[in-house]
């Protein structure tokens, strides 16, 4: 399977390190800094000196493209919506005018995901089951955690639509807030959003 991961900042990174810890030896990674890029390349190298870690490539060669760049959710930016228009023309940037095959599989964690996979399908002209949004994969991860509930779950949209499955009471406030809180503490989600895209990228291998 041939992965690509566009974005090799904080979140793409750690994914990357993920997939490689998982047993996956080839991976694209694509980023408009260069020197950046290069170094990330070098240290995942160093932690995976056999791996084929790539940073060119045609997105059209990939099986699965996992699309993380775009402008990062801030403690000042109360809704993901609000990264829309922004992350839009980063979106256009990279997806516009290329041809994909009907098998080619995009996963989408660019903020606000909900609203630019669906804007990606109908760029593409993919299938829309064939643009995966990871936000319910996360956000199961964490209310599996605030509620120690090993079969907890949440379906609808990585939003204020979001709906929880499971026994403990009052979680939604709790669960909405939860990635706010993480940013205003700590400047960001990295770990649960890379292991929530890696569930997700395993499970299409």
């Amino acid at each position: 399977m041939k992965i690509t991961i566009i974005g090799a900042g904080k979140v793409g990174s750690t994914l990357a390190y993920t997939l490689l810890e998982r047993g996956l030896n080839e991976i694209t990674l694509l980023d408009v800094r260069t020197d950046y890029l290069d170094g990330v390349r070098m240290d995942l190298q160093s932690a995976f000196p056999f791996a084929r870690i790539k940073t060119e490539g045609m997105l059209e060669d990939s099986n699965v493209i996992v699309m993380t760049a775009g402008f990062p959710r801030t403690p000042d930016i109360k809704s993901r919506d609000e990264l829309f228009d922004k992350n839009k023309h980063v979106i256009m940037d990279v997806f516009s005018g290329k041809e994909f095959t009907r098998k080619t599989k995009i996963v989408m964690v660019t903020n606000p995901a909900d609203k630019l996979t669906k804007y990606v399908a109908e760029l593409t002209k993919l299938p829309k089951e064939n643009v995966i949004e990871f936000g319910n994969q996360l956000d199961s991860n964490r209310l599996k955690y605030l509620t120690q509930e090993h079969d907890a779950y949440v379906t609808g949209g990585h939003n204020e639509d979001m709906k929880l499955h499971c026994k403990a009471k009052g979680m939604e406030s709790k669960l909405k807030n939860f990635a706010t809180e993480v940013i205003k503490k700590s400047g960001g989600t990295i770990f649960g959003p890379a292991k929530a895209i890696a569930d997700v990228v395993m499970s299409l291998h």
